[in-house]
């Protein structure tokens, strides 16, 4: 299941999600969800209507009055978004014959790379740059594996031997932490 809302996720943001802009509705997929599967309801902040420019035209005339399970005629419209982080949970409705659709798609599995950042597992490397700077933080950063390096691939051997580094570590299949010392 996991897998399918990656792909679903990859293909909305290939499309933007948000398609291109448009007026702002005021909807909020997030705040009708009923949090059944996601993590006690925790969505990735509001989400603003926009529409698909493929299948609506002017975004502002299809999202504009675009409330969930009431009639649409603008078949694959979608409204919310932008979708951008893999790794948080993305609602948009969407028009699917004849209504409006809610949506949700699932996070792809992500692994903690420091504080603050979340790295797609198997997908991207955490980069850790240490300082040697006295009271400066260490940085870190997601970097998307090589190709040949993605899914049961990503592993140390397999990015040594396309990329340079001081050190690496895989705590866990898929979750690899490539390290740079100061100085």
């Amino acid at each position: 299941m996991r897998t399918r809302g990656w792909v679903l996720w990859l293909g909305l943001a290939a499309l933007g999600c948000d398609g291109g802009g448009g007026a702002d509705a005021g909807i909020d997929a997030a705040a009708s969800d009923a949090g059944g599967d996601d993590a006690g309801g925790a969505d990735a902040g509001g989400l603003d209507a926009a529409a698909s420019d493929a299948a609506a035209g002017d975004a502002g005339d299809v999202c504009a009055g675009a409330t969930l399970d009431e009639p649409c005629t603008a078949e694959g419209a979608y409204c919310g978004g932008p979708c951008t982080d893999p790794c948080s949970f993305c609602n948009i409705i969407t028009c699917s014959g004849g209504t409006w659709t809610r949506l949700e798609v699932f996070p792809a599995p992500c692994f903690d790379c420091g504080d603050a950042r979340r790295c797609v597992t198997g997908e991207q490397h955490c980069v850790r740059q240490y300082s040697d700077i006295g009271g400066e933080p260490d940085t870190f950063d997601c970097a998307d594996n090589p190709m040949s390096c993605r899914g049961a691939d990503a592993t140390c051997p397999c990015l040594e031997a396309t990329l340079t580094f001081d050190e690496c570590v895989a705590p866990n299949a898929g979750e690899v932490e490539i390290r740079y010392f100061g100085g």
